[in-house]
């Protein structure tokens, strides 16, 4: 006795449709700038020139203050936003089978490229203002031709920040050529450096004077 097998056509399964609420994306975005940018800014223009004087230092006017405040903020921003990301692809990444330690195009290396610009960016400007912030000097001090060069090594902060920078390129030029996660590892050793520089040259000894900078390197 013949059976006869019908076979039911099954229908497509249609690939979930991931809906974005741009509106949404942009308060997000905006909040988490607020949230970054507010506290320096407000900071520095309620504090003005007396935490210069305290240090017995020459104010270097509401621009170079604001503005290495400012910097300050999206640099250590986007140096957390850089480390999660890498810390994300090296030990939290769902990769299973052969492609387990392989690296295509997914959306935390993205972040990373994308954090590590913007850290690039942001350190690299902290050269110049911490260089005028930190001699207490105002822009119209670089008209003069030398003046960047000395201000450059009157201090430690732009050299350190002259580091971050370069460690903030190095990690976005891995990120753009990495192929298998053990490459990361470069860019990891490059965001810790880069992190850690500008604490490092910072004063946090304990004693008279000093309750400030051992705070900040304590918050750091």
């Amino acid at each position: 006795m013949a059976v006869s097998h019908q076979h039911q056509a099954i229908p497509p399964v249609d690939a979930p449709v991931v809906a974005r609420n741009r509106s949404a994306v942009w308060g997000v975005a905006l909040l988490a700038a607020v949230l970054v940018l507010a506290p320096a800014i407000l900071t520095t223009v309620r504090a003005g020139a007396g935490p210069f004087e305290s240090l017995q230092r020459s104010y270097p006017g509401f621009a170079v203050a604001v503005l290495t405040a400012t910097g300050q903020s999206v640099a250590s921003a986007a140096a957390m936003v850089t480390l999660g990301a890498l810390l994300t692809l090296l030990f939290f990444r769902d990769a299973r089978g052969r492609k387990e330690d392989r690296l295509s195009d997914v959306f935390e290396l993205k972040i990373l490229k994308m954090g590590a610009a913007v850290w690039a960016s942001a350190a690299g400007a902290m050269v110049l203002f911490t260089a005028l912030d930190n001699n207490g000097q105002p822009f119209t001090q670089l008209q003069s031709p030398l003046a960047f060069r000395f201000l450059w090594e009157a201090s430690s902060y732009p050299k350190a920040w002259t580091l971050t920078c370069l460690a903030a390129l190095t990690v976005f030029f891995v990120g753009l050529i990495v192929e298998r996660w053990s490459g990361l590892l470069i860019a990891l050793w490059a965001t810790v450096l880069g992190v850690l520089a500008p604490i490092v040259v910072g004063q946090i000894l304990v004693g008279p004077n000093h309750d400030l900078g051992s705070d900040a390197g304590v918050y750091q």
